[in-house]
């Protein structure tokens, strides 16, 4: 059995060691999931839009943050010259984020915000509305231009793989300004006067990933569109919240499962350790003997005290042991003292167990005999014995040997 378990314990390591090389040894996909993560490097990461991000707009600091709008509200309210920048697939944000968003902006600050949908608490509060259309085949492309003459260029910018073409339907005309169209003529980037500040609302955050930036000539797009930020701001605010934030995994595991090659290594390990568990988990020990239960030895040990007692001849001792434990049996079920074995103690015995009194004061007439005497002798022992059973009984309690 240990040869078969060593053997198979063995082959399942040399399988985990081949299949972790080959895993690590295999060509990894390129993966085309929309993450908008400034950790991530993927096509649709967001993390070079993210670190040039301060020399183009020459900002003094960058925070990183993963709260909502309206914590990140009561924790800012004071800021005066600053950038909001979000980029995410979906801009959930409910009435008290739109809200701390448009008081953010009033103060005199910049909200920056790139998604294919708004919710609707938010486009309530912008007064906008967004609508998209989905093709997932690569060779899609979508182009835009902006409105401005100073920004507009001849050829317009290309954005290419399976965009969404989302655009704004339809905007506040009283406040909102049109600053990028698609070839369409929809609405893709608007901006929004709040008070001292604005909001600037793209409807392609694809735009601002790094798969953009591997074409230089849009590359040209996000510069022109940091331009719309006003300079003289002081720190940038980078909110997580819609792209990652909230939505990583709590389990210690998140590492190993976010790779494959750990991942399958996680599962095979707990597979071969299942499989260990069940063919060389069983407890080894010796076997434990079987113990009888102790057997009540009482009857034999009262005969070989009352033996030991008879060869050495000791009858006064025995007797003066067997009063003892009379007495005892008297003051707890008669509740009498036994100080003195007088006639008006065997008068109250008397009257308390209905005996004979005649009976009584022979037995302690013969108990204070024996109390004086140095020595008894056997027939005196055996008597006395007698007597004091004869009490028992006519107790209904006997404790005779």
């Amino acid at each position: 059995m240990n040869k078969q378990i060593t053997i198979a314990a063995t082959v399942l390591f040399s399988l985990l060691i081949i299949a972790t090389i080959a895993e690590y040894s295999r060509p990894k996909p390129l993966n085309w999931e929309g993450s908008y993560s400034r950790y991530d490097k993927i096509p649709y990461g967001t993390k070079i839009f993210h670190d040039i991000l301060p020399s183009i707009i020459s900002a003094d600091t960058l925070i990183d943050f993963s709260d909502t709008p309206y914590e990140f509200y009561e924790v800012f309210s004071d800021t005066t010259s600053s950038v909001y920048i979000s980029v995410s697939r979906e801009f959930k944000a409910d009435s008290l984020d739109t809200q701390a968003l448009r008081d953010f902006a009033e103060l005199g600050n910049t909200v920056f915000i790139a998604a294919y949908q708004y919710s609707r608490d938010f486009e309530n509060g912008m007064k906008i509305s967004c609508d998209f259309n989905y093709s997932n085949r690569q060779d899609t492309s979508h182009s835009e231009n902006f409105v401005s003459p100073y920004l507009k260029v001849k050829k317009p910018f290309i954005l290419r793989r399976g965009f969404y073409h989302a655009y704004f339907d339809s905007v506040d005309a009283t406040n909102t300004t049109i600053m990028a169209v698609d070839s369409n003529n929809y609405p893709t980037l608007v901006r929004l006067d709040v008070g001292r500040g604005e909001i600037i609302l793209s409807s392609n955050p694809l735009a601002f990933t790094n798969y953009t930036f591997m074409h230089p000539y849009n590359y040209g797009y996000i510069e022109r569109v940091l331009s719309m930020i006003p300079e003289g701001k002081s720190t940038i605010y980078w909110s997580d919240y819609y792209s990652i934030g909230g939505q990583e995994s709590p389990s210690p595991f998140r590492a190993w499962l976010q790779n494959p090659a750990l991942k399958y290594v996680l599962w095979l390990g707990i597979i071969t350790t299942l499989l260990y568990l069940f063919l060389y988990g069983r407890r080894k020990q010796r076997m434990i003997p079987v113990m009888m239960p102790p057997s009540n030895m009482t009857l034999e040990f009262t005969k070989t005290v009352g033996t030991l007692y008879f060869e050495h001849g000791n009858h006064k001792n025995l007797a003066e042991k067997k009063i003892l434990h009379f007495l005892e049996f008297i003051r707890s079920r008669f509740y009498l003292k036994t100080n003195e074995l007088d006639a008006s103690f065997v008068e109250q015995l008397a009257e308390r167990t209905s005996i004979d009194i005649v009976q009584l004061q022979h037995l302690f007439a013969h108990i204070r005999s024996i109390r004086s005497s140095a020595s008894i002798s056997e027939e005196s022992l055996v008597a006395l014995s007698a007597s004091i059973d004869s009490v028992y009984r006519d107790c209904g309690e006997y404790k005779g040997i």
